[in-house]
C-alpha cells in the first residue's frame, strides 16, 4: 500500500463513518507500490522468417494491493479498541458486496480517480491482545484505476468535427458510452474517429427513433423508444479513443452527441 492519505471510502461510504483511518505500521513495507503484472505478448514465429510476427500485448492479470487500516486517532486516545459489534458491521461493509463497488483514497493526487474492487481476505490486526486495526486484500476488476466519470455534449448537424480529450494513461482503445438524440427525421448518421480509424455508423433508421444510447465495450445498443437496433447498424463496429485529443467527424443527420467515459489511469495501488 504506497498511499499517504489517512480516509478512504469504499463503495460510497467513508470509513471515517466507523471511526477509521489508514495505517503505515511498517514504512519498510508499506512503501513498496503495486502494479498489475503479467503482460503477455503475442507473437507468432514461423520457418524462414528472423523476426516474429508481433500481434499486440494483453493484460494477464488484474490490479491487487493490501490495505490496512483501524481505529482513528481519538479512539487511540481514548484507549477504545474495535469491538465484536463494530466488527459487524465493518466486514458487512467491505465484504457483503458481491460485485465490484468503487474504493477511493483521500490524497491530493488521487483526486478523481478510483478503483473498481471487491475487498476479500480480511484480518484483524492486534496489539497486546487488542484488536485495533484491520488488513485486507484489494482485487480491482483490471489493471488499472479510473477517473470519475466525465462527460462532453456536442451539438451536431451534417458534417461537424469534434474535438475529444481522453485523460488516460494507458495506450489502449477505450470504449466511451454515446448517447446519440436524433432530431425528428434522422435515419442515418455516423461517428468516428481519425486517431484510429474506429466508428459507427446507422442507416435507415426509424424516424421517430429518438435517444441512442451505445455501449461500445459491452457491444450494447438501446434505444429510448424500444427499438431493436441491431439491424441497423452498418459493419457493427464501435467508436473507441485513445490517449490524448481525438478528432472526431460526425455524418449526416442533426441533433446532439454525450460522449461520457470512466478513463483508465494506470497509477498502480
Amino acid at each position: 500500500m504506497s498511499f499517504y492519505g489517512t480516509s478512504f471510502s469504499f463503495d460510497g461510504i467513508s470509513c471515517e463513518e466507523f471511526g477509521l483511518m489508514l495505517y503505515d505500521l511498517d514504512s519498510s513495507t508499506q512503501g513498496e507500490s503495486s502494479w498489475a503484472t503479467g503482460t503477455k505478448i503475442k507473437e507468432e514465429r514461423i520457418p524462414g522468417r528472423v523476426r516474429s510476427i508481433y500481434y499486440g500485448k494483453t493484460e494477464e492479470s488484474n490490479l491487487e494491493f493490501t490495505l490496512i487500516f483501524g481505529a482513528d486517532e481519538h479512539a487511540a486516545r481514548a484507549g477504545e479498541p474495535i469491538d465484536r459489534y463494530e466488527m459487524q458491521a465493518i466486514a458487512w461493509w467491505l465484504t457483503g458486496p458481491d460485485d465490484y463497488r468503487y474504493l477511493q483514497i483521500d490524497q491530493p493526487d488521487m483526486a478523481g480517480l478510483r478503483y473498481r474492487c471487491m475487498i476479500t481476505d480480511l484480518k484483524m490486526v492486534e496489539f497486546y491482545g487488542k484488536k485495533w486495526g484491520f488488513t485486507c486484500k484489494v482485487h480491482c476488476d483490471s489493471p488499472y484505476a479510473y477517473t470519475l466519470p466525465r462527460s462532453k455534449e456536442y451539438t451536431v448537424s451534417g458534417d461537424t468535427q469534434l474535438s475529444l480529450y481522453s485523460p488516460s494513461t494507458v495506450n489502449i482503445p477505450y470504449y466511451p458510452i454515446i448517447t446519440v438524440e436524433v432530431a425528428t427525421g434522422c435515419t442515418a448518421f455516423s461517428l468516428s474517429n481519425a486517431k484510429n480509424g474506429s466508428g459507427i455508423a446507422f442507416a435507415d433508421l426509424p424516424a421517430s427513433v429518438g435517444k441512442i444510447t451505445v455501449d461500445g465495450e459491452r457491444g450494447i445498443i438501446t434505444s429510448a423508444a424500444g427499438f431493436n437496433l441491431y439491424p441497423y447498424v452498418k459493419d457493427f463496429s464501435f467508436l473507441s479513443v485513445l490517449p490524448g485529443w481525438n478528432q472526431l467527424a460526425w455524418k449526416e443527420g442533426s441533433g446532439s452527441v454525450t460522449i461520457e467515459g470512466e478513463f483508465p489511469m494506470n497509477v498502480g495501488g
